[in-house]
Order: structure tokens, then sequence, then C-alpha cells
């Protein structure tokens, strides 16, 4: 976390690829990137399941290697999963393939990540109103697809922006689907501004689609 003249591996963190704080990395003893943990989810859960995805992927990639096609599908989704390459990448390794239903949900979910990615990247160049509707576009796209993102980060803010959709367009369903996404993120120990933000939505809700 700081910069001393002269001192060994000083760029450490920028050769690794990492862009911010935290960055959390699974490295080998050669120093080779295995799995790129999310900053969204610092949880010692969350960072034991990367983990486990780090060890799979190294179980995946010696099958792979002996010649399991089914192998190297599962290799390249879980690669992408621990952010080692981008979705783009993705879809030229997969290209011709015939993929599972297992494979399948966890390909939509990469995509619904990627896209929730890119959306961030337009709202940070641009809060316009344009924007904000581009974003919504999309989100609601995926939502009627039944397409989520995985990551903890990207969860937050897709549902938030659904939930504020949910409100604008008095759609119960649309509010009552980002409430249980929200309560998901914040998982069992919410925050107290996470309490305070499902709790007016709870009231949102209850406004919209009264109890019987």
């Amino acid at each position: 976390m700081s910069r001393i003249e002269d001192r060994e591996d000083d760029e450490l963190l920028y050769d690794l690829g990492g862009t911010e704080h935290p960055t959390f990395l699974f490295l080998d003893a050669a120093g080779e990137v295995l799995g790129r943990h999310d900053p969204g989810d610092t949880s010692v859960k969350a960072l034991e399941e990367t983990g486990a995805k780090v060890k799979r992927s190294l179980d995946l990639r010696k099958k792979a290697e002996a010649g399991d096609a089914g192998a190297r599908v599962d290799l390249a989704i879980v690669r992408c999963e621990l952010g080692l390459f981008e979705f783009s990448d993705l879809q030229g390794e997969l290209e011709g393939a015939a993929l599972t239903p297992e494979q399948e949900r966890a390909v939509g979910a990469l995509k619904a990540d990627a896209t929730v990615s890119d959306m961030w990247q337009v709202l940070k160049k641009n809060r316009d109103e344009a924007a904000k509707s581009l974003v919504a576009e999309e989100f609601l796209a995926l939502y009627a697809k039944g397409k989520h993102p995985a990551r903890r980060g990207n969860r937050r803010f897709y549902w938030n922006v659904l939930a504020g959709q949910g409100v604008a367009r008095k759609d119960p369903a649309i509010l009552g689907a980002a409430l249980e996404g929200l309560r998901a993120v914040a998982g069992a120990t919410p925050s107290e501004r996470e309490v305070q933000a499902l709790r007016e939505l709870e009231e949102k809700l209850k406004e919209l689609a009264p109890a019987k």
C-alpha cells in the first residue's frame, strides 16, 4: 500500500492485474494467477468458495489436458468465473461446444455479470437520463429472461436498479423480486443502511400489493 523508491516488487499489484483495493488473488508457487476473488464479498465463506473453485479448476485442467472434452468446457467456464478472462473470450472458447443445462445456466450468469459490469461503466462515464434509461432497459431484459448476475457487487447494483423500476412502474412482481434479491445480497448480517433500505422497499411493496 506504500510506494518506496527502489523497493523490489513495488508494482506487484499492478503487474498481477490488480486495479482496486482490496484485491484478492490466488497464486501458485511460481506466481501464476489462478483466480481473482470478487471484492464485493470479502467474507471468509466467500473466500473459501473461491479457493474451492480454484482447486476445481486445477483438477479440470488435468482432465482437459488428458482429452476430456466436457472438462475443457467446464474449465473455460470456471476460469471465466475466476476472472481469468472476459466473457467475450469465453464465447470463443465455447464456440461449437454442446453445453449441458448446468453449463448453460453458468454461462447465462456470466453473460449477465458481463452486461451488469458494462452498464456500471456506462453510468461511471455519464449519469444523465439517457444512460440511466439504457441501464434500466438492459436490466429489465435480463430479468425477463431470468438471467441474473452471480457476483455480489453486480447483484447489488442490478437489484437496486430493478427495485427502482418496480416502484416507478408500480410493478409488484419486479419490486418483490428485487427485494428478495437485495435480501440475499445483504445476507444474515445486513448493515443498518441495508436494513433501512429493505424496510423502505417492503413498505413500498405493501402499497403496490396490499395483503388480502
